[in-house]
């Protein structure tokens, strides 16, 4: 997977674009995560699709709510991080 994000400081919503590489062009979900100290990793709130992502759908862009995630350091300036990983969807079994 590839991701990119603005690399100029954002006070709102971030918008972050992915590429899925899947040789089996299987339907895939996302599940990101966001982190203030790199080490302990949160869901992240985001709007955009992140499950039941087939392969004609490799390609788009998920907006992290950042201010929603990180409402009480609003006055404060830090580094944070984001990452996204890919699972594959769980198959569903009828019968």
């Amino acid at each position: 997977m590839a991701l990119t994000a603005p690399e100029e400081v954002q006070t709102s919503d971030i918008p972050i674009s992915y590429t899925i590489f899947d040789q089996k062009n299987r339907s895939v979900r996302l599940r990101p995560e966001y982190s203030i100290s790199g080490a302990e990793w949160k869901p992240a709130t985001v709007s955009g699709k992140t499950t039941g992502i087939d392969p004609q759908e490799y390609s788009g862009t998920l907006t992290w709510k950042g201010r929603t995630d990180l409402a009480g350091f609003a006055e404060r300036c830090f580094s944070g991080s984001s990452r996204i990983s890919a699972w594959r969807a769980p198959r569903t079994r009828c019968g």
